[in-house]
């Protein structure tokens, strides 16, 4: 590619910025005109591309892009002059800026699903208290449905693929609600990335390029189903990670399959019990002991899983996903994935009145 065209890859940047700034600024423009308009054709195409394999393309186009810039490293460097080095890495930003967001990323700007289901913004700790008693003892009664014993942690040997079949129904059910979308025949597959995302301190993840829902199948099993659904909401486009945890429980909930029913439950529970153990660590303490046993040694499980893949770099990862939230309309980063409490307490407390 010539200097000059570069430059004008470049200077294009301008226009999509304010493009980008724009969206931002009106969610609901957005929400008609990408997230329910173009996008649901983007999906179909991406799934047409990358859906037609078990195995991860995202991954392997990752681990492909590794090994050339390794490559380029240590054999070309040397020999590129650095305005020729610029221009490249302008070129190159730009290209996956712009890719990230027209195939995916301005689903970030789009209205939040608070506003669109009517749940509002904040909740009581009332309501806090009486929906986490409500999904611990729904825990317990799909725990002892599985089991058949209240000290025995759930264990499975069910595959990703299985795992997923199970959860249509549930996003069947939430798309005649509430219009969430069809996931069609999007697939979630297991990461060939599964060990780095382990010490990366992450479940899964969505390749916001292919639109592969990656899930890291070593975490515990009982899991994996929760993971499966959160990283299946990215995929019909509710990018927020609030949203897919709400979305992603919400589809286990009403799932058929006990498996993927506890999975979702104790996703939604655990979102709960953080939240209260800050505001009353009284309650949190007393409807942790109403928990079947066999509950909490799942929960000791996950615990015991993530300690064996610490290590001085996963804060690094974690800090860096943080700040790429906080400049996709997330503000509060990480934190996001705990901002599901809200919406999880608003729904079920319209279900238990």
């Amino acid at each position: 590619m010539r200097p000059r065209i570069k430059i004008i890859f470049i200077l294009c940047a301008l226009p999509f910025l304010w493009l980008v700034g724009y969206m931002k600024a009106h969610s609901a423009w957005t929400e008609s005109y990408f997230s329910r308009g173009l996008y649901p054709y983007i999906s179909k195409v991406q799934n047409f591309l990358f859906n037609w394999t078990q195995w991860s393309l995202g991954d392997l186009a990752y681990l492909f892009l590794l090994a050339y810039v390794v490559y380029w490293i240590i054999f070309k460097m040397r020999y590129v002059r650095l305005k020729e080095w610029l221009l490249n890495l302008g070129v190159s930003v730009f290209l996956i800026y712009f890719f990230f967001h027209f195939i995916w990323g301005f689903n970030y700007y789009r209205e939040p699903i608070a506003m669109q289901m009517k749940l509002g913004d904040s909740c009581q700790v009332d309501d806090l208290i009486k929906v986490t008693n409500h999904l611990a003892s729904a825990t317990n009664t799909v725990h002892l449905r599985i089991t058949k014993n209240d000290s025995v942690a759930v264990k499975h040997t069910l595959s990703i693929a299985e795992l997923a079949d199970s959860l249509k129904p549930g996003f069947i059910f939430m798309n005649a609600q509430f219009n969430t979308g069809s996931l069609g025949t999007k697939k979630a597959k297991a990461s060939l990335l599964s060990q780095p995302l382990s010490y990366m301190g992450f479940s899964g993840y969505l390749n916001p390029f292919t639109l592969e829902a990656q899930v890291n199948d070593l975490v515990p099993s009982y899991s994996i189903a929760a993971t499966i659904a959160h990283e299946q909401a990215h995929q019909l486009g509710f990018a927020a990670e609030n949203e897919a945890n709400f979305i992603g429980a919400l589809a286990c909930y009403y799932s058929d399959d006990s498996y993927v029913r506890y999975s979702g439950l104790v996703m939604a529970l655990r979102i709960c019990l953080n939240e209260l153990f800050k505001l009353n660590p009284d309650e949190y303490t007393n409807i942790l002991r109403q928990l079947n046993y066999g509950v909490l040694l799942n929960f000791e499980e996950s615990r015991q899983f993530w300690i064996g893949y610490n290590n001085p770099f996963e804060k690094y990862f974690k800090k860096g996903y943080n700040q790429y939230l906080k400049s996709n309309a997330q503000k509060k980063g990480l934190e996001s994935y705990n901002e599901a409490v809200v919406l999880i307490v608003n729904f079920f407390k319209t279900e238990l009145n």
